[in-house]
């Protein structure tokens, strides 16, 4: 065997083993945050989202859905994504008065 089919068998074994451990990592769980309820049309897309990421991503990912302000009022949830409660969440910018500028109607 030569030193440089020795170097390729080397690094395909490498990422073989690589791609074992990669392929069983944890699940990983996003935590969904909305204000409105499940009947509403926005959570039923953001329910229809989920679902989608879920299968896509082969249950690797899984998302924990808190609807109807569980997590707190709508003022807080841009808050909680930006201290990591939850990793992602619909809010309204009008809910926020103050808070993004750029976005303000004149």
């Amino acid at each position: 065997m030569t030193p440089r089919l020795r170097f390729v068998l080397f690094w395909a074994a490498i990422a073989l083993l690589l791609s074992g451990r990669i392929t069983g990592a944890q699940p990983i769980e996003l935590k969904l945050a909305y204000f409105v309820g499940d009947q509403h049309a926005m959570s039923q897309w953001l329910i229809k989202w989920a679902n989608n990421l879920e299968k896509d991503s082969g249950g690797r990912i899984t998302v924990k859905r808190f609807p109807g302000s569980q997590m707190g009022p709508v003022q807080q949830h841009y808050d909680f994504v930006r201290t990591g409660q939850a990793d992602v969440a619909w809010f309204l910018h009008g809910a926020t008065p103050g808070r993004f500028p750029q976005s303000r109607m004149y």
